[in-house]
């Protein structure tokens, strides 16, 4: 038995319209299942949100640890390459031990490699 929500009069199966106030029943039960039909959508639509957001976290973390990293390593091995030039390096086999030391102790009071060492042990926190 249809239930008018307008009025709230029990009418018979099969009426098109309640027989109190006139409102058309039929209307009255497809805006309910349309109301259902949208709230569901609506749990779907923001699961579907929910999953694709701890998808792009769980790829972009890693990414952007292995690109920090990446870059970190680059721009050290680049820096440590110019101030082995600029102390007189490279260190070689051949090179009397007063020469190793002098150049060991020139690299190891340049600024910018002191501050690529630090962004780099900074970024990886430690890890080689």
């Amino acid at each position: 038995m249809p239930i008018c929500t307008q009025c709230g009069e029990n009418n018979p199966d099969g009426t098109s319209r309640c027989i109190k106030c006139g409102v058309t029943i039929g209307g009255q039960l497809r805006a309910r299942q349309d109301a259902k039909r949208s709230n569901i959508a609506s749990t779907f639509t923001i699961l579907f949100r929910i999953a694709m957001a701890v998808v792009v976290i769980l790829l972009v973390i890693p990414a952007y640890k292995f690109a920090g990293t990446t870059y970190f390593r680059y721009r050290l091995n680049t820096v440590k390459e110019a101030a082995m030039k600029s102390c007189g390096g490279p260190i070689t086999e051949s090179m009397y031990p007063n020469q190793k030391e002098q150049i060991n102790k020139c690299m190891d009071t340049d600024e910018t490699l002191i501050k690529a060492q630090d962004d780099y042990t900074g970024f990886t926190k430690g890890k080689p």
